[in-house]
């Protein structure tokens, strides 16, 4: 099973597959109905994706040029870059994440696969949500192929640790992780 049928195996159930956006480069995943929006992609380019920042310009076009985001839902997704090589700059996939809503599209994790030197850094945001099992089972997928696994969360902005402090709410989704 190569690994692109793997990551389609895992994201199937709670997405389907959109044959329309995904071409050689790209694999795309959607769920959308009245209520939710979501997206995975996958990027596994043909030739050097040079730094991170190459990567993230081209994950923010196929997501402008595919998804539109509709006012009575906002629109999530995750994205796995499978590079040839880490990305010197990486440590600047953190500033893809979003911690709250963007009217672009809410960017809620980036894994980076690099099967030469069986290397995963994933990141992912500060609350969980629909396409969070996705991201831990492509994490887990990668574990139990022995990939050296690394996964990082981005918290929250001081305005949303005051907003969720003030609401009272305790939701388990708003709850940090020990």
């Amino acid at each position: 099973m190569t690994a692109a049928d793997a990551i389609h195996a895992l994201i199937e159930d709670r997405l389907r597959y959109d044959e329309a956006r995904s071409d050689g480069e790209w694999s795309v995943w959607e769920k959308k109905n009245l209520n939710i929006h979501r997206a995975v992609l996958r990027w596994h380019p043909g030739g050097a994706a040079g730094d991170y920042a190459a990567a993230s310009a081209a994950v923010r076009d196929k997501v402008s040029r595919n998804f539109k985001r509709s006012w009575w839902r906002g629109f999530a997704f995750g994205v796995v870059l499978e590079l040839p090589a880490l990305p010197v700059d990486l440590p600047k996939c953190e500033a893809d994440i979003d911690v709250r809503d963007n009217r672009k599209g809410t960017w809620q994790w980036t894994i980076v696969v690099c099967p030469a030197a069986r290397v995963i850094a994933g990141v992912h945001t500060w609350t969980k949500g629909y396409l969070t099992p996705v991201y831990e089972s492509v994490l887990d997928h990668y574990r139990a192929q022995e990939f050296e696994v690394g996964s990082f969360r981005k918290e929250k902005d001081k305005l949303m640790v005051f907003l969720t402090k003030m609401s009272g709410l305790a939701l388990p989704e708003f709850e940090a992780e020990e």
